[in-house]
C-alpha cells in the first residue's frame, strides 16, 4: 500500500487483517485476523492445487473487503 500510495481506509483495514493473519504470532491484535487465519488454513488443508485454492478464496476476500468498506466507511 505504501509503495503504490494507496490511501483508502477500507483497503487499509483489509491489509491490516490480512497482515496480522499472515505474519503476527498474536492474531488477537485484530479480531478478524484469527478467523481469517483459520479459514486460510482450512483452504490450505482442503485444496492442494494453488490455482484452485486461489479461485475459491477470492470471493472470500472480496466479501471481506466489502465488509471493510461498510465498517470503515
Amino acid at each position: 500500500m505504501e509503495e503504490y500510495r494507496l490511501n483508502y481506509a477500507a483497503l487499509g483495514a483489509l491489509a491490516k487483517i490480512v497482515h496480522v493473519a499472515d505474519i503476527e504470532a498474536d492474531v488477537n491484535i485484530v479480531p478478524e485476523a484469527a478467523e481469517l487465519k483459520a479459514i486460510a488454513e482450512g483452504f490450505y488443508l482442503s485444496c492442494p492445487d494453488d490455482h484452485e485454492k486461489l479461485r475459491l478464496e477470492f470471493p472470500l476476500y472480496d466479501a471481506l473487503y466489502a465488509w471493510c468498506r461498510r465498517t470503515v466507511g
